[in-house]
């Protein structure tokens, strides 16, 4: 891997522009003249009475601004936008676009359609299957106003456990979990030091997803433009890359609210070859960022921090995958769990 300065930024590869080989339609709602102060991009594929719950969750913000919701279909021949216009009558006098792709251009590509589609100078990103909080916007812009250098401002997200069969950890907390979950209240308040938000930087996004995916993420389009988007070829971690670009050469900030409700259910997330996809991501991430933008040596925590993440798939989403499996895939022999040593070295090397 070839070396880098620590203030070089990672490389930005321009997928937005892959979008132009593939067209959209527009099959309801129209391209308003009226300024809107933010664009809710709503990527949606075969999952209409979940998308008609996220969108009913846009229009119950108590946000007296003007928005715009813009939908997204990856389907080439959905005729969702008449079963969400049944659903939701509502839509008819909002400011409100839905759009067909010409063909199925993948989950990232159909987030960054809907980068390329907003009207509004910021943006904002939905899944079809999670939930924005009443007070997202409020809260968000609130923020925003009180500081015109952020450029992207993340907040909290709860998770709804949907499946039929979740794991024990998830159906029945254990007491270890109940304590871990006290014990971070707790930390919060050192670590936004009793503000409302605290500045996201690349060092922090080593350890991993902290602020989770997209949704609850209000962003500038001029800095996911800069970006180049959402980069397929990172796939399943696209977000995690997302943010590091971004906390490189932005503003980044999170949320101390929470502000959106992100579904668990059985979906292509949670499969066995997308979280090998997931572990592949990870360990190229810690590498990349240990010739560069973090200290070189971080690069040794890297298979503890595999590890744990194993472990907690396995105790939270229930997908197990053998430890020796993964070594395989990633070329590297697998330590055993050691959460000891994680917590308190992210404590130390300021991770939380």
């Amino acid at each position: 891997m070839t070396g880098r300065s620590a203030s070089s930024p990672l490389p930005v590869r321009n997928a937005l522009a892959e979008l132009r080989d593939v067209g959209c339609r527009l099959v309801a709602g129209q391209v308003g003249l009226t300024p809107v102060l933010v664009t809710v991009g709503i990527p949606t594929f075969r999952r209409g009475e979940m998308l008609a719950q996220a969108v009913r969750s846009v229009l119950a913000q108590d946000f007296d601004r003007p928005f715009e919701i813009v939908v997204t279909d990856n389907d080439p021949h959905s005729t969702g936008a008449e079963a969400l216009l049944e659903a939701v009558p509502e839509l008819r006098d909002r400011a409100f676009r839905y759009y067909v792709n010409a063909a199925n251009v993948g989950g990232c590509h159909n987030v960054n359609r809907g980068i390329e589609l907003a009207r509004a100078p910021w943006v904002t990103i939905l899944h079809d299957d999670d939930l924005l909080e009443p007070g997202f916007l409020s809260a968000s812009f609130a923020e925003l106003d009180a500081d015109p250098s952020i450029d992207g401002l993340v907040g909290i997200k709860g998770i709804i456990d949907e499946r039929a069969a979740p794991p024990p950890a998830m159906a029945r907390p254990s007491a270890a979990v109940r304590a871990r979950k006290l014990l971070r209240r707790g930390l919060d308040g050192v670590l936004y030091r009793g503000g409302s938000s605290r500045r996201i930087g690349v060092r922090k996004l080593f350890w991993g997803p902290l602020m989770g995916n997209i949704v609850g993420f209000v962003f500038r389009k001029s800095s996911a433009e800069a970006l180049g988007g959402f980069d397929p070829r990172e796939e399943p971690a696209s977000d995690l890359w997302f943010y590091i670009r971004f906390a490189q050469r932005f503003h980044l900030r999170q949320l101390r609210t929470r502000v959106a409700t992100c579904r668990l259910a059985v979906n292509d997330s949670l499969k066995p070859a997308t979280i090998r996809a997931m572990f592949t991501q990870q360990r190229a991430l810690h590498q990349t960022l240990a010739d560069g933008p973090v200290p070189d040596w971080w690069r040794h925590l890297s298979p503890y921090l595999i590890a744990r993440s194993r472990v907690e798939l396995q105790d939270y989403w229930g997908v197990d995958i053998p430890a020796d499996e993964i070594g395989r895939t990633l070329g590297m022999r697998l330590p055993g769990n050691r959460p000891y040593l994680i917590w308190p070295a992210k404590f130390l090397l300021r991770g939380f």
